[in-house]
């Protein structure tokens, strides 16, 4: 499922906004790029997605740990073993 939306990222963002195919035979008010010999548009937006990928973990991260000051994101073994209806909701789900 992830490769899809990644594929489609890959053909809207490169081939679409031509970043791989642009010519200056096309557009003359434009530039060369990766497949025209100018590699330099590709390299700074693949160091865009890399900068924005690290920037999305170190805040994710930074705020899950916030929350699980506060709010365990984890059951204890003992609760997962009880059963979570049992444990987190008080219902008993299954009679033994």
């Amino acid at each position: 499922m992830i490769m899809i939306p990644a594929l489609g990222f890959f053909y809207a963002g490169l081939v679409r906004r031509k970043n791989l195919i642009a010519t200056l035979t096309v557009n003359a008010a434009g530039a060369n790029d990766l497949l025209y010999g100018n590699p330099g548009q590709l390299v700074s937006q693949a160091i865009a997605v890399v900068v924005v990928g690290a920037y999305s973990f170190v805040g994710s991260f930074i705020l899950l740990k916030v929350i699980d000051k506060f709010s365990p994101l984890r059951v204890t073994a003992e609760e997962e073993e009880m059963g979570l209806d049992e444990s987190q909701f008080g219902e008993h789900a299954f009679e033994d």
